[in-house]
């Protein structure tokens, strides 16, 4: 489980770098770019890897939580 959760947050922080690289690239070629169009197109995708980063930590808790309530 734990390595559920490591694997979708480093897809997210992957993610993270690659926004942030096209980023720097589009405002390197021209500073005058406006910054929401830019972030617009990545919005969708950052949210989807939270998403899952959230949904893999949630069922990392609830598994964790189950077995320490078997536990005698």
């Amino acid at each position: 489980m734990g390595g559920a959760v490591r694997a979708k947050a480093e897809r997210f922080v992957a993610t993270i770098n690659i926004w942030n690289e096209d980023l720097t690239e589009a405002l390197s070629d021209d500073p005058q770019r406006d910054l929401d169009a830019l972030t617009s197109d990545w919005w969708d995708v950052l949210a989807e890897d939270c998403a899952l980063m959230k949904k893999a930590y949630r069922t990392f808790l609830i598994t964790g939580q189950c077995e320490l309530l078997r536990a005698p």
